[in-house]
């Protein structure tokens, strides 16, 4: 069984190399080239060819400057293609790509983090950014710094209040303008700053959507400990008192659970086919470590309990591990 896994893998990698090989053309400039798992680079007339795959180039794209080296990204919708100085994102499916073109043009100007301005959108679906040259922190090393950064963001942007139902009761909600896929991966710092780039989901987010995704993907520590510390539960609370001077909790933490209450019914409701597989997997990694018997957590649990409970695929996915 694990020898088919393994064979599916390649020749899922082998298609995936084949889909970059043809819009590499695109970005490279005259010549011969050799391409291995994620790298494409020219071979100079002195370098000796090895056995891995070569081909030739001719360039007849004149919007891009041509290079002579790519690292390249396959995901489900997207290549990406990154040199030293910028990043080309070429987007699948023309339903998808016009979807990010409206968003970045809906937002991009209205988002308060630093972000990478987008060149130009091409005819051709092809979306070209600059990236700034610094450095991609790995390990959550700035997870300090990037959380603070996410609440100063918050405490400064225009929010509009929406209804979002939670538990099946209607709660109005602040909203404003987010990235939406902040992680570690799209923060690039060059020593004293930093820049954002992946803005395909870029868009009108409810209350601290960033912090909470950010948070959740990341998990430095125990995910528990980080959301209840003190620190944390302060930040939340200052970002909730600025947005909403309604609001007022009797117990200090029951602002995270609250606010981690409209993540979650936000990504259900408005994510459900992209998101629900991913977030099954965090549900059932929950329970098995005690995760939602925590007292804090009541919100939260009558979200999952509500949502995930009625839900075709979750109690597929029950039967599976039982």
């Amino acid at each position: 069984m694990s020898s088919i896994k393994t064979l599916f893998k390649r020749i899922c990698r082998y298609l995936q190399i084949k889909s970059a090989l043809r819009y590499a053309r695109h970005f490279l400039v005259d010549g011969i080239y050799e391409v291995n798992e994620r790298n494409i680079r020219k071979i100079k007339k002195n370098d000796k060819k090895n056995n891995s795959k070569t081909f030739n180039v001719h360039c007849t794209n004149k919007i891009i400057e041509p290079v002579e080296c790519l690292y390249f990204i396959v995901n489900k919708y997207k290549l990406i293609f990154v040199t030293e100085k910028q990043s080309f994102f070429y987007i699948k499916k023309r339903k998808r790509y016009l979807l990010f073109k409206k968003r970045y043009s809906c937002f991009g100007n209205t988002l308060l983090y630093n972000h990478i301005d987008l060149e130009f959108f091409d005819k051709k679906k092809l979306v070209v950014g600059d990236t700034a040259i610094g450095i991609k922190y790995k390990n959550h090393e700035m997870f300090d710094e990037v959380v603070n950064l996410i609440v100063d963001i918050a405490q400064e942007s225009k929010s509009v209040v929406r209804n979002i139902k939670i538990n099946n009761k209607e709660y109005s909600v602040p909203f404003y303008v987010q990235h939406g896929d902040f992680k570690d991966s799209n923060i690039i710092w060059d020593g004293n700053n930093y820049k954002l780039i992946d803005l395909e989901e870029i868009g009108v987010y409810p209350i601290l959507f960033d912090l909470f995704f950010y948070t959740f993907i990341s998990k430095p520590y125990s995910f528990l400990d980080v959301i209840f510390s003190n620190h944390f539960v302060e930040l939340v609370k200052n970002v909730w008192e600025k947005l909403d001077e309604s609001i007022s909790f009797r117990e200090e933490y029951i602002f995270v659970d609250y606010t981690i209450s409209i993540y979650l019914s936000y990504l259900l409701q408005m994510y459900k086919k992209e998101h629900t597989k991913e977030f099954f997997n965090y549900y059932l990694f929950w329970t098995s470590s005690n995760f939602l018997k925590d007292k804090r957590l009541t919100l939260t649990k009558l979200i999952i309990d509500s949502e995930l409970y009625t839900d075709k695929l979750y109690l597929k996915k029950i039967k599976r591990t039982k």
